[in-house]
């Protein structure tokens, strides 16, 4: 009989856990079958039920009882307990068969609705730790669709070791193995835990409270383990109808714990995100769902202008290209017919005007989208790629506006990030660095918007927000050559020379054809007197991007710096030729014009620099 003074309310129970997370108090989760069962995944019971009656059906009495002597199974009435003996019967010999029966029993299977508030507390909170002996990933999926956060996933008992319980990233402690794994399905492999989670779970549950949902307890696993652990600081234990039997009775009584009894796994964690104020999701999933779509026609769009712009590609690239162009083609030749029947249909139009973004006919892209606007067909999306298409125009106005637009619509990061960047292009980096922090206010796990916000703290003198900018997104994601050289640039401004050095290094060693690094570090040798070696990185970057007019005027100034005024001429007026809007170019070459001897050219360049400083924006 249920001891009714260790029965908690579902409500009282929400109450005191989020009073407990006020309090810094921290709660762990252990799932079992039940916790799977409405994402549509069959429970423990369901199961032995399942392979009990193909047992009964393949064999003869006689011959499953050789079975059960040979395997040394006593348990077959089909029940959760009786799971790791009958699928021993069930799939004896080949227990690889066994595991691909499991394989196709959670293919399909996506995270219920209760995965949702579940995955907004491991990411949002300190409690952040799942323990399942569940071999399915529906917890990692339910971070993946609902969060930003990627989670620690630890599916061997081996790779235990690798738990570090002060980080703030969802953990996923797997103890029966995951489903790719081995996992553990048999009654001897279930036999008390391994040393290593017996370990790393002593180590839990003095930092977590925990709450059990969906477990039944039937292995000798970790229900052993919560026999014989010492007293936890708390635990919690979820029911549903039937009482729980007289084992769970035991070890809830003995951790001083209480029971909670619910409807369900989705109903306990849709009533916990109503207590955590959890909004609905869906507009955020919309939304990063479009950001993708965007993202990958963008990516498709830069691989067609790359394959276009190879004066010599190879077969395979030539064949990827005639790929895209006949896919688009029929596409394209779709929606033209669908125009001609209906020239007022915004949707088509919007939807070509997708197409032509696609193969990087921004013009024609423009033209289908506004009148997609104009039949009422616009939001957030049109917008945005219609301002991207203004950008690769030279529109820098028009593509601001219209990311403007996108955002009036429905705020999204993406928009943010692009005007962002269209602020960087203008000089405008206040406003740059504003967008950039609206875009990680909406999606803060992006490495790329850290990395960008720092380059523009760094360019508007603040080093120090830069500097910390570098260091998040390195903790991101990979390093890349970019994040080190703004890191780089950072450091050099704070007097940190060495540590600025050791950061183009790393860049350096990341891509070595980076040529903003060698730019960038010919800037700090130059500044530090350093000229040869100055001289050496901007021709360096020249090489590497010929194109850019900042450059050529870098090595006019280095050769300045060593007297070398003709060669320095030369690199002055190519970089004005490449830009004869880039002021630094005229002071440069007013310099080499005085080291000529040649003072009225000097201060006719010089007069130039100042009237292009004076209408740059400030």
């Amino acid at each position: 009989m249920l001891d009714e003074s260790r029965i908690l309310p579902l409500n009282l129970f929400l109450n005191t856990m989020r009073e407990g997370c006020q309090n810094e108090k921290r709660y762990c989760f252990i799932l079992g079958a039940g916790a799977s069962k409405t994402s549509g995944i069959p429970t423990g019971e369901e199961l032995a039920k399942q392979w009990h009656e193909e047992i009964l059906e393949r064999y003869t009495q006689q011959e499953i009882q050789q079975l059960k002597k040979r395997l040394g199974v006593r348990k077959t009435k089909p029940s959760s307990k009786a799971y790791f003996d009958l699928y021993a019967l069930r799939f004896f010999p080949d227990y690889h068969n066994g595991s691909a029966f499991l394989e196709r029993a959670m293919e399909q299977a996506q995270p219920s609705l209760g995965y949702y508030p579940l995955a907004a507390l491991l990411a949002s909170t300190e409690n952040n730790l799942v323990i399942t002996t569940n071999f399915d990933s529906l917890v990692e999926d339910a971070l993946f669709i609902y969060t930003q956060k990627k989670p620690i996933v630890i599916s061997h008992e081996l790779l235990a070791q690798y738990i570090n319980f002060n980080t703030r990233r969802p953990i996923v402690a797997k103890i029966h193995r995951g489903l790719f794994f081995g996992p553990l399905n048999r009654a001897e492999q279930v036999n008390g835990l391994s040393e290593q989670w017996k370990e790393i779970l002593r180590e839990a549950f003095k930092r977590y409270t925990p709450v059990v949902i969906g477990y039944a307890g039937g292995d000798h696993s970790l229900m052993d383990f919560l026999k014989d652990t010492q007293k936890l600081n708390g635990l919690y234990w979820c029911y549903r109808h039937e009482e729980p039997p007289a084992e769970i009775q035991k070890v809830v009584e003995q951790h001083d714990g209480f029971f909670v009894p619910i409807e369900g796994f989705d109903e306990m964690m849709y009533l916990m995100g109503q207590k955590f104020g959890y909004e609905d999701p869906c507009e955020r999933i919309k939304r990063v769902a479009e950001q993708r779509v965007t993202h990958y026609q963008e990516q498709v769009g830069a691989f067609q202008a790359q394959l276009r712009a190879m004066t010599d590609p190879s077969e395979d690239q030539s064949r990827i290209l005639r790929a895209l162009d006949e896919n688009q083609q029929a596409k394209l030749q779709r929606l033209n017919r669908s125009l001609e029947l209906d020239g007022e249909d915004g949707q088509t139009y919007r939807e070509r005007g997708m197409l032509f973004y696609q193969a990087n006919e921004y013009q024609l892209a423009c033209h289908d989208l506004t009148r997609a606007a104009e039949l009422g067909t616009e939001d957030s999306q049109l917008y945005l790629q219609r301002g991207n298409c203004c950008y690769y125009l030279g529109q820098i106005e028009e593509a601001i506006e219209d990311y403007g637009r996108s955002l009036e619509q429905e705020e999204n990061s993406q928009a943010y990030r692009n005007r962002g960047l269209m602020y960087m292009q203008k000089q405008e980096h206040e406003l740059a660095i504003s967008d950039f922090t609206h875009a990680i206010a909406l999606t803060p796990d992006q490495q790329i918007l850290y990395t960008l916000r720092a380059r523009a703290y760094c360019i508007n003198g603040e080093y120090e927000k830069s500097q910390a900018d570098c260091g998040r997104a390195l903790e991101l994601g990979l390093p890349s050559a970019e994040i080190h050289t703004v890191l780089a640039d950072a450091l050099e401004n704070l007097g940190q020379d060495e540590q600025a050095l050791q950061n183009y290094q790393k860049a350096l060693q990341l891509d070595p054809d980076y040529e903003r690094a060698y730019n960038n570090r010919g800037v700090f040798y130059l500044s530090r007197g350093q000229q040869e070696a100055a001289l050496a990185d901007f021709r360096k970057a020249t090489r590497l991007k010929p194109e850019e007019a900042l450059y050529h005027a870098n090595v006019g100034s280095a050769l300045n710096e060593l007297k070398r005024w003709k060669e320095a001429l030369t690199s002055s007026n190519r970089a004005i030729k490449l830009n004869s809007k880039l002021a630094v170019a005229y002071q440069i070459r007013a310099n080499t014009y005085e080291g000529l001897g040649q003072k009225e050219k000097a201060a006719q360049d010089q007069q130039t620099y100042e009237t292009l400083n004076r209408e740059a924006p400030q």
